[in-house]
């Protein structure tokens, strides 16, 4: 078996019988890509060279059901494999963990666009377009408000 059915391989695995954390709020298009950007940022951006926080970009994933309706639902997919620092967190563990990452990537874009840090203000009613979580702040407050929300 070559070197890239290996990781293919390997990949799968990761993913058989995986937790699902349901979230009950629904799955819009800015929430699955604020969701998807968290994970993305954990795993290969911004914290990429953070070994502690890189595996929870790595072990978890948006949940895609082939249920219509559960699927119009966010819901977040946890691997059960491997050192996995999921294991021991509770679902209201990751909602709060997750909320956390939303405010601190906005922040992160927010340093690193200095010229126009007074755009990138957390407010509900602000639609400037954070590229680092593909969505608009406002989506993104939103979203942390419900999962903060959860979290309790």
């Amino acid at each position: 078996m070559d070197y890239c059915a290996q990781v293919k391989a390997a990949y799968a695995l990761r993913w058989e019988n995986p937790r699902i954390v349901s979230t009950g709020i629904l799955k819009t298009t800015d929430n699955r890509y604020i969701l998807g950007s968290v994970f993305g940022q954990l795993s290969d951006g911004i914290w990429e060279n953070n070994e502690s926080l890189r595996d929870f970009g790595t072990y978890a994933r948006t949940h895609k059901s082939e249920d219509e309706i559960e699927d119009s639902f966010l819901s977040i997919e946890i691997s059960t494999k491997g050192f996995n620092p999921y294991k021991g967190m509770t679902d209201k563990d990751v909602f709060a963990f997750i909320a956390d990452k939303i405010k601190k990537i906005v922040d992160t874009e927010k340093r690193h666009n200095i010229e126009a840090k007074e755009k990138y203000a957390w407010k509900k009613d602000n639609d400037f377009y954070s590229e680092y979580l593909d969505a608009p702040i406002s989506a993104a407050v939103e979203l942390r408000k419900k999962l903060l929300e959860l979290s309790k």
